[in-house]
């Protein structure tokens, strides 16, 4: 055996810098890697080391710039000829012609994650010493997933294992060290797309309007968020379908409050009213079903807002459009109810781009022109989420405006976002973060409760003095989000899942959908790629929250330990819940763009120019979704890029 340490050679390299790698003669190099796979040593596709796929390193056998560890001939040439099925020789497999006892000119290192290569060297000191039995034995449970650390004492009287005792055959032929060399990069890695600052709108965003959104302590801002004041409402609007609220959160970003809201869900109700400020509405409660709800009981208000669901015209679904069965088809008559009875002066709609080819285009054209007959210019478009979230998001939103609001008409037009280049790096949790988590327990959070001062800055916590009974722990993320072995081995055999699917960490999620985290084995959901060994696993609640851009302060309940509610029932109403959401960016900036157009009769306080602000509100908004990590490198490269300037 030959070992050299990093400080004895004249480079003297880092050791962050180096990544451990086996150097096997080229012959061997295919059955290294796949013996080292099932061991659990090296990165798959789905882990995120093996993203691009495998990559090798060139060993010119110059000893002075590693450190090795080999281990020639065993003692017995009897003891290499044992196969892994325990058929023929592994001589015939493992040992290359042109190995004669010596390593060769030049040969293939194959990358080891880093615990691969502790297991690795711990093997082979083990053999060092002679102690091979101890070693099969240690690793059979590695490969079973209980893997021995180095040091501990090995149970010799286990059964032998087959791959085990193929990879140890390996480990002693002659060309075989374990070497640890500068981390190389994939070869197939794609370049990042230079931006033209030239052809950016920039947008000025201040620096108060980051507190606003933000958990976290903006660099500069000198100001907690608890410490800020309400101002007083500048507009009011109804929200019908409410669900958990999107419309609510953009709206009130502009300073808007409710002033009655509908949701038949008890889910959704108790998510809307912890979060959104329900002192306008009559009762301080969401009504339920709005087809029992009068006229009379709605108040006047100046912008109608809502989300009639979209199952019946979602290319998902059957396309069942207005006529479907089920009555849903049918929801948004109730808007056109309430347009007609309370008139306000505008509204704001949104659906999925598959009502556009519903009934090929026949449930649109009757949807608009009753909303055409309610007394309302109306303008619709598909606008993409993408710009303001980390996942790409079509929807079909419809502008009304009431005729006769102003003098001469004019057409509405949509803002122009900014692209704030957002990607999944930029939401996800680590899984430190995802162990101290704690969500607010329902039971004390429901119906508007209030909350701490102390759990102000960071709501997904538990209140002081209210202890959740189901706080995570370390083995609730792989129990709870974690695929498992038998998960990941239909993942793999799916004909339409492949690693690129995965939510890589500089590209933007798919759509999240009602179904995410639903048969996750059959490759239908958006899975997080974890260091190897590890398997992939869900998104998170609050990570499915940033992805629809929910601010971090956006209260997300935790179940009721009392109810009969499991765990898994619990996350899926929450995935469902989110994946039903509209994103409160988005309508933000689409509402600055409908109130500048409702200019004449709104308390404006002294703004001069509705569209400028939504966009800037609905940046900081955006910003408030992202992983506090995160922040403050992203608001740099954003400056940096002349897409945002943060001003005081």
């Amino acid at each position: 055996m030959r070992e050299k340490s990093p400080s004895d050679t004249p480079s003297a390299m880092n050791q962050i810098d180096l990544e451990p790698v086996l150097a096997v003669p080229p012959a061997l190099t295919t059955r290294a890697f796949n013996l080292l796979r099932e061991a659990g040593c090296v990165a798959m596709r789905w882990h995120s080391g093996g993203r691009y796929g495998s990559r090798t390193h060139t060993i010119d056998d110059d000893p002075t710039h590693t450190e090795a560890l080999s281990i020639h001939h065993p003692s017995s040439e009897a003891e290499c000829t044992r196969h892994s099925n325990g058929n023929e020789p592994s001589s015939k497999h493992l040992r290359p012609s042109v190995v004669t006892g010596t390593s060769s000119a030049k040969r293939m290192g194959l990358p080891l994650t880093l615990t691969g290569g502790a297991h690795v060297s711990s093997i082979m000191h083990t053999l060092k010493e002679s102690r091979t039995a101890q070693y099969v034995s240690q690793t059979a449970e590695h490969i079973s997933g209980d893997a021995i650390q180095p040091g501990d004492s090995a149970q010799t009287d286990m059964p032998r294992s087959a791959a085990a005792q193929a990879l140890v055959d390996l480990l002693q032929l002659p060309g075989v060290e374990l070497q640890h060399k500068p981390i190389t990069l994939h070869t197939n890695i794609p370049k990042d797309e230079s931006i033209d600052a030239e052809h950016i709108r920039t947008v000025e965003v201040a620096r108060s309007r980051l507190r606003e959104f933000s958990n976290v302590q903006i660099p500069g801002s000198g100001m907690k968020r608890e410490e800020q004041r309400l101002e007083p409402p500048a507009f009011t609007f109804v929200e019908l379908f409410a669900g958990i609220g999107g419309f609510g959160v953009g709206l009130e970003a502009l300073g808007g409050k409710c002033v009655f809201a509908s949701e038949l869900l008890p889910s959704c109700i108790a998510t809307y009213e912890t979060n959104l400020c329900t002192d306008y509405i009559t009762g301080g409660h969401v009504a339920g079903d709005i087809y029992e709800v009068p006229d009379e009981f709605i108040p006047t208000h100046d912008i109608l807002v809502g989300g009639f669901p979209c199952q019946t015209f979602s290319g998902l679904g059957e396309q069942n459009g207005i006529s479907d069965a089920s009555g849903r088809g049918m929801l948004y008559t109730q808007i056109v109810r309430v347009l007609k009875a309370k008139q306000p002066q505008a509204f704001l709609l949104e659906n999925v781009p598959g009502l556009l080819k519903c009934d090929d285009g026949e449930a649109l054209d009757t949807i608009i022109g009753e909303l055409i007959n309610a007394g309302y210019d109306v303008s619709h478009e598909v606008v993409n989420a993408k710009c303001l979230t980390a996942q790409s998001r079509k929807r079909l939103y419809i502008v009304g405006l009431r005729k006769g609001l102003q003098s001469v008409y004019e057409p509405f037009t949509f803002p122009c976002i900014p692209d704030l280049g957002l990607r999944a790096i930029d939401i996800l949790q680590s899984d430190s973060e995802i162990h101290e988590a704690t969500p607010v327990p329902i039971e004390n959070s429901i119906r508007g409760a209030n909350l701490h001062a102390d759990n102000t800055a960071h709501r997904d916590h538990a209140m002081p003095g209210c202890e959740s009974s189901t706080k995570p722990g370390r083995s609730d993320l792989e129990s709870l989000y974690r695929l498992s072995d038998a998960q990941l081995n239909q993942l793999t055999n799916a004909r339409k899942w492949k690693p690129s699917k995965l939510a890589w960490p500089d590209k933007p999620l798919n759509t999240l959908n009602s179904h995410y985290g639903v048969s996750v084995g059959k490759g239908e959901s958006q899975l997080v790629p974890s260091p190897a060994p590890h398997n992939p696993r869900r998104l998170t609640p609050r990570e499915c929250a940033r992805v629809m851009g929910f601010p971090d302060s956006y209260t997300l309940l935790n179940r009721d330990p009392s109810s009969r509610q499991g765990r898994e029932a619990y996350l899926k109403e929450q995935y469902r819940m989110l994946g039903n959401a509209v994103c409160p960016p988005v309508i933000t900036a689409l509402a600055g763009s409908v109130l500048a157009r409702c200019t004449g009769t709104l308390g404006h306080r002294n703004r001069d120019d509705w569209a400028s602000t939504g966009v800037e509100v609905a940046v900081a908004l955006s910003l408030g979704a992202v992983s506090p990590n995160r922040l403050e490198s992203l608001l740099q490269r954003l400056q940096d890029t002349h897409v945002v300037h943060i001003v005081e």
